[in-house]
């Protein structure tokens, strides 16, 4: 090591001998390790010789890259500027880089991608006249950005507008066919192409026949549909059929079928209704059920006294309590088989049938009428 540094110190010293004779140049040594040596060395992009080298340069900014080949694409590579002083010696221990792209590499490759990229813009070019919307689409991005065609704003604008003109043409197009094939939705949306000229030319007569045909056409399947559900009993769709009917909507006018459908959305409702009332009845009876006592007059009397003998001042005696108590239990007594009956008959009425019950001629009806009356105090 020792050994290494004092030879170099010595080329420096002899360098700097030579130099000062000379007087027209400073001297550079350029050492490299070992495993470099032979690196080629440039000085303001010129070629100087090979690494380790002495060299005698005019004063001045030098700009030192010393290079050394790795394959075809990498090298590598160590860069630095500085300024060499009049009639002076320095010296630069190089130290490259790891391997990294060599400026012809990147030359190259930048070179095949822009090559690429003009062969994909050419190519889609070709596609955007014959009509491709995708490749205008593609065509207009290649123009905006100048990548494979050469930057230009309004080629750009032009085939974006013609990419989206294409497009809501085909659109109209296959809208159309739908329309014509009885599809409201389609109908609709040519309506509103013509209206606003969107893949079609601007037609507001067009406009308004579309709009007419789809109306008529949603109003007929709005009828077709409330008959098919008044149909099947739905009293709400039975109105809306009446309605139509008589107004001639989605459906020929007729008069006949209206008030029909109106008579029978009357009878549906007034058969809910009563269906109604009967289930109400039969929930009032099982509350009536749940209600009954046989003790009810006796629970009564007793609780009467009880009220009465909290009084302030109130005095009751024995035999009173006694004879109101035996009251209350001789009334129990004797309504007890109107009591019964009258279970009887509220059970029979929670069991049946509503409609049979509600029935002022069924034979339960007549036998809780007979049994009340039998019973009636």
């Amino acid at each position: 090591m020792y050994k290494r540094t004092f030879q170099s110190l010595l080329a420096i010293s002899s360098l700097f001998m030579i130099s000062t004779s000379a007087q027209a140049e400073s001297a550079l040594r350029v050492t490299c390790e070992e495993a470099d040596e032979g690196s080629k060395i440039y000085i303001n992009g010129k070629y100087k010789g090979d690494c380790s080298s002495a060299l005698f340069l005019p004063a001045g900014n030098v700009k030192l890259r010393v290079v050394m080949p790795v394959d075809d694409e990498y090298e590598k590579v160590y860069e630095k500027e500085f300024y060499l002083a009049d009639n002076s010696a320095k010296k630069i221990e190089v130290s490259l880089s790891g391997p990294q792209l060599s400026v012809a590499a990147i030359k190259e490759r930048k070179r095949k991608k822009e090559q690429l990229e003009k062969e994909t813009a050419s190519a889609a070019l070709i596609k955007a006249k014959k009509g491709d919307v995708k490749s205008m689409k593609a065509v207009a991005q290649y123009y905006e950005q100048g990548t494979g065609l050469p930057q230009n704003s309004k080629k750009a604008e032009f085939w974006s507008k013609k990419a989206t003109l294409t497009e809501q043409r085909a659109v109209a197009i296959n809208t159309l066919k739908k329309a014509k094939a009885g599809d409201v939705y389609a109908m609709e949306s040519m309506s509103r192409f013509y209206t606003n000229g969107e893949g079609v030319k601007q037609d507001k007569n067009k406009a308004k026949k579309w709009e007419h045909r789809a109306k008529l056409l949603t109003e007929k399947n709005n009828a077709e549909s409330a008959l098919r559900a008044a149909k099947s009993g739905d009293i709400a769709s039975m109105r809306k059929i009446s309605s139509y009917y008589a107004d001639g909507t989605g459906i020929k006018k007729n008069l006949a079928e209206s008030q029909s459908w109106s008579q029978k959305a009357q009878i549906a409702t007034d058969k809910q209704n009563k269906k109604a009332q009967k289930a109400n009845s039969r929930r009032k009876a099982e509350r009536e059920l749940e209600e009954i006592s046989f003790f009810g007059n006796t629970k009564s009397m007793m609780d009467k006294m009880n009220s009465m003998s909290r009084k302030p001042g109130s005095s009751m005696s024995g035999f009173t309590y006694v004879t109101l108590s035996w009251g209350g239990l001789t009334a129990d007594i004797i309504s007890s088989p109107y009591i019964t009956v009258k279970m009887s008959v509220l059970k029979m009425k929670i069991a049946s049938r509503p409609s049979t019950f509600g029935n002022p001629n069924s034979m339960i009806a007549k036998a809780y009428a007979q049994k009340t009356q039998q019973y009636k105090l």
